[in-house]
């Protein structure tokens, strides 16, 4: 099956956001709802910056 990117790129980005999340948690001591709302207003703003 031919895919839209090398399937490396996935496990990356999943270790990537892992980390993100374990860092926010345990080491800044958010909550797991404001982690969720912080990467979706950082998405936000990026898919701005895209258009």
């Amino acid at each position: 099956m031919m895919h839209a990117y090398n399937e490396l790129y996935l496990s990356d980005s999943q270790k990537n956001l892992a980390g993100m999340f374990d860092y926010a948690i345990r080491g800044l001591k958010y909550s797991g709802d404001e982690f969720l709302i912080c990467l979706s207003d950082i998405s936000k703003f990026v898919q701005f910056l895209v258009l």
